[in-house]
């Protein structure tokens, strides 16, 4: 084959690698849905045409040397975990999981900055994905089972799954892609689309009964309707007040939905003085509870290892020693789990001052950079605003999560990571 012929089969054969990566990532939205089996083989698969694209374009080393500094930083740093942890195997599995997340997330960067339709075809499928299920989460709500036969989980508060069978995690899925999959309507400037489809997801994810994470879109819709430039200060206002009164009549002519988001909440972190009592114990303030038992536990465990931490996704293991019975919750009982149910205390148990105080400045730092590009340029003002309020809902301290460290959750901190990277990078 002579180099004119070498040259066209090289830029074929990229061209094809190129197609079938973008095809892997599209579908990704829909694996999350099916389970940690589907995501595995996607990502696998990603990741292979990933490095065969790396191995014909090397100048992707030198396009992305920043991102790839700052990853050989934190995995230098894991190593360091690693060698210390009290359960190195499983700190190994989890850093291996790191470099797969790392490698997927650079796939996405590269397929978001080298194909202009890839957003928009993205969150296009991605809207009508999220639509699909909240309407089958709705229809589950009202008649008791959605299309596919699941019936809601009465054992949990009467909680929603939708198409997730029995795992209670329909409103995370919703709320943490709700705001990237509204972006092509940003290009097709349908701006009270977007505002009514943030409002129906929100009001579905309040339905699902799940607290922390309907707290936290509210909070990243009321971000929006304030800092959004597609409407000027009357609409805005009059968005607000749409809010307040869907989410004022939700819960007046919902007793369930009111107890658990005003009474319970109230009587957790003290407000009131109708404690809770569970297992014979009085619960006086968040403290109380199994999240603050998982939290208490976490802090001891970051204070008997201070830099270094018990070792990544230690949690489970460290948690069981009985010198954590003596924290100061009526759940001590209850403080173990697979994870501490919230991402800096996961860092600080499992890694120490070590990595925690380069992952809260990493954090940091981006989230100035993205308040920073909103005032600053204009023309991308609402793509900024929406991945900085998916930023929040990933990211903000004072909520319960999902475990950073593992399939499910974890791919959703990583995808954010990859927008925000392209919103720093992009050139108006």
């Amino acid at each position: 084959m002579d180099s004119v012929g070498k040259k066209y089969f090289f830029s074929d054969f990229y061209k094809k690698l190129f197609f079938l990566l973008k095809f892997f990532l599209l579908f990704l939205p829909i694996l999350i849905i099916i389970g940690n089996s589907a995501i595995n083989i996607n990502f696998f698969i990603i990741i292979i045409i990933y490095l065969s694209i790396f191995f014909f374009q090397k100048e992707i080393l030198s396009k992305y040397k920043k991102i790839f500094y700052i990853f050989i930083f934190f995995i230098t740093l894991s190593l360091f975990n690693i060698y210390f942890s009290n359960y190195r195997n499983l700190s190994i599995v989890a850093t291996l999981g790191i470099l797969r997340y790392f490698i997927v997330m650079m796939a996405f960067l590269y397929c978001l900055e080298n194909d202009n339709k890839f957003l928009p075809l993205f969150s296009k499928i991605l809207f009508f994905i999220l639509l699909l299920v909240s309407l089958d989460t709705l229809l589950q709500y009202f008649s008791g089972e959605d299309i596919f036969g699941y019936k809601n989980v009465s054992s949990h508060g009467n909680r929603l799954t939708g198409p997730f069978g029995d795992e209670l995690v329909v409103g995370a899925y919703l709320s943490k892609l709700a705001f990237i999959s509204g972006i092509f309507l940003i290009d097709k400037n349908k701006k009270y689309h977007l505002a009514a489809y943030l409002l129906f997801t929100l009001l579905v994810v309040i339905l699902s009964n799940e607290r922390m994470i309907a707290i936290m879109l509210t909070f990243s819709f009321f971000i929006y309707c304030i800092f959004t430039i597609n409407f000027n200060y009357k609409k805005k206002i009059i968005f607000i007040l749409i809010l307040i009164s869907a989410l004022t009549l939700l819960l007046l002519f919902n007793k369930d939905l009111k107890k658990h988001f005003i009474t319970h909440t109230f009587d957790q972190i003290g407000i009131t003085q109708n404690n809770i009592v569970k297992n014979e114990q009085p619960h006086y303030s968040i403290w109380d509870s199994q999240w603050g038992a998982h939290f208490l536990t976490a802090f001891e465990i970051f204070k008997s290892k201070p830099l270094l931490g018990s070792g990544i996704k230690s949690f489970r293991k460290e948690c069981h020693k009985e010198e954590y019975e003596k924290i100061d919750s009526a759940e001590f009982k209850s403080r173990c789990s697979t994870h501490p149910h919230n991402i800096y205390f996961e860092f600080l148990s499992g890694t120490g001052i070590l990595i925690f105080i380069p992952f809260v400045l990493l954090n940091l730092i981006l989230a100035y950079k993205l308040i920073f590009i909103w005032f600053s340029q204009k023309k991308l003002n609402d793509l900024n605003l929406l991945i900085f309020c998916s930023f929040i809902i990933m990211f903000f301290p004072i909520q319960t999560t999902g475990a950073f460290f593992s399939t499910w959750n974890g791919i959703f901190y990583w995808l954010i990571y990859s927008f925000i990277a392209y919103a720093l990078r992009k050139k108006v």
